[in-house]
């Protein structure tokens, strides 16, 4: 879609979810700028797991929303392929949901291939073919080809990049000091560098969120639970396929380094960063054969920005006009159609159909 009028977009934030937005407004026609307080590439974005799925404990209106965008990934990733996505699959030899308690496998594969995901129970050699290295398997796992991975990062860069050649400006170390308004409706940002005035300000700024639209708009109830990777020095193949085991998720990377996590990449374990990263090398060496020589090159805490009750929050919070703001703990995996949809609100004014669930007026009451 291309705009037939020239506004101009102020995009709070460069991660993931900012940088799909600006790309897809550039796209679009309009002028963008990005600011962001610290460097392209977003905070919470480089700590994130990546991975790209539409896994269990999803309501169905919600699955059919994340289903949506990982066709989206597909379809960016062949039409752009310096996008760092790769559909690699996922290996499930253990799953918990958010209670802790674990996930009877062939359950979760059954209900979701009803509703149409490419998941399916594996076992014997088969399964033995896509976890190859691992030291003890259990009888039967789960292998969801349809899942995938987005270096986060290397995505936002990318797209910043490219919304760079269509001629956005790009504000990198300039925290936003307020939001602007008048008369009721929000009409830029002021920065260290001075106000910058716009039709449309979208802040996507992941956790300071709700301290950037406070003085313009109602509160968006946020949490930022903490999350702790490792990542490794290159290593020789290891881990063809995400690979879920019991407190670990672990990926490899196209370089050979590898990333892995508590249970939902990052949640529980150890609070302290150094002792972590210690027992997750450890866990790694004693799951994997040939893991014994893994080093460990960074360990990484990220703060998932997560809405008080677990979905996405896109739309003009309070219906204030000249905001939209987009925040999630799905950022990856939602940023393509998120991107996609905010460019469209901004055109036609009506939000793509699966996403008006998760308007920021459902927390009115709360």
């Amino acid at each position: 879609m291309t705009s037939e009028i020239e506004r101009h977009v102020i995009v709070v934030g460069a991660g993931i979810i900012g940088a799909s937005i600006a790309w897809h407004a550039a796209r679009a026609g309009n002028r963008v700028t990005i600011i962001d307080a610290d460097e392209v590439g977003g905070v919470a974005t480089p700590c994130s797991f990546g991975w790209v799925n539409a896994t269990h404990g999803n309501p169905r209106a919600y699955f059919d929303l994340r289903m949506a965008s990982m066709k989206s990934w597909r379809a960016l990733s062949k039409k752009h392929p310096g996008i760092p996505y790769r559909q690699s699959g996922t290996v499930y030899l253990h799953f918990e949901g958010h209670a802790g308690s674990p996930i009877d496998l062939p359950a979760f594969a059954d209900s979701h291939s009803r509703w149409g995901y490419d998941i399916g129970v594996v076992g014997g050699n088969a399964l033995r073919a896509y976890a190859p290295n691992v030291r003890e398997l259990p009888d039967v796992g789960l292998w969801a080809p349809c899942e995938g991975v987005a270096e986060g990062s290397e995505t936002a860069r990318f797209l910043i990049k490219d919304c760079i050649a269509l001629g956005a400006t790009v504000i990198a170390g300039a925290k936003v000091e307020k939001l602007l308004s008048k008369g009721g409706r929000v009409t830029g940002a002021e920065t260290r560098l001075g106000p910058i005035l716009g039709d449309e300000v979208v802040v996507a700024a992941g956790a300071a969120t709700p301290n950037v639209i406070q003085d313009v708009a109602p509160p968006v109830p946020l949490e930022a639970p903490q999350g702790i990777l490792v990542h490794t020095k290159p290593h020789a193949p290891l881990i063809p396929h995400i690979t879920l085991t019991k407190d670990l998720h672990i990926r490899q990377a196209t370089d050979g380094s590898i990333l892995a996590g508590w249970d939902f990449g990052g949640g529980d374990g150890p609070d302290e960063a150094s002792q972590a990263a210690e027992a997750l090398l450890d866990k790694i060496r004693a799951t994997f054969h040939g893991a014994e020589d893994v080093e460990l090159a960074d360990v990484t805490v990220g703060y998932r920005p997560t809405p008080k009750d677990g979905f996405p929050v896109v739309g003009r919070p309070g219906g204030t006009p000249g905001l939209i703001v987009a925040v999630m703990h799905s950022g990856i995996t939602l940023a393509p159609i998120v991107g996609e949809a905010v460019s469209e609100f901004i055109e036609t004014g009506k939000m793509y159909e699966r996403l008006q669930p998760y308007a920021p007026d459902r927390f009115d009451d709360v």
